[in-house]
């Protein structure tokens, strides 16, 4: 068995999901709220579609774009672009906030509702123990915080 070249390495690096408006807009009012820095924060709090290293990652990006506003002649538009949020926006996202975290605490009851339920020819299915649930980033039952 071979290993894989370096070249064949990165082209099997997974590709990252380019991030949404609304995504970014939620970073801005965490920006706000939080500062530079805390990326843990505005993850769990405000773009919980992201990781603490994807927010830090397009941080990194947004500031890298914003001091080179002056220098931009012919670059394309970018998410980058967009440097703050209005009343419109804000209302948007709290509510687009507001639906995501609905949706979450419904699936999040019906899981707990399935829990030992025979399913698929009636086998019991168990959940993992809690410290491998928050170890992979997989809700658990119950309003606990993730790492």
């Amino acid at each position: 068995l071979e290993k894989p070249s370096k070249k064949e390495q990165h082209s099997e690096r997974k590709k990252g999901i380019p991030w949404t408006e609304e995504e970014h807009r939620l970073f801005l009012l965490g920006l706000e709220k939080y500062g530079k820095g805390d990326w843990r924060s505005i993850s769990r709090n405000f773009v919980v579609s992201r990781t603490p290293t994807q927010v830090a990652s397009h941080a990194q990006k947004y500031f890298i774009r914003l001091s080179s506003i002056n220098k931009r002649d012919k670059r394309r538009a970018s998410i980058h672009d967009i440097t703050s949020v209005d009343q419109a926006d804000l209302a948007s996202v709290h509510a687009a906030r507001q639906a995501s975290q609905e949706a979450l605490a419904q699936a999040q009851a019906q899981a707990a509702g399935q829990q030992g339920k025979p399913m698929f020819g009636g086998g019991m299915v168990s959940m993992p123990p809690a410290s491998y649930v928050s170890n992979m980033n997989m809700p658990q039952s119950g309003p606990q915080q993730y790492v």
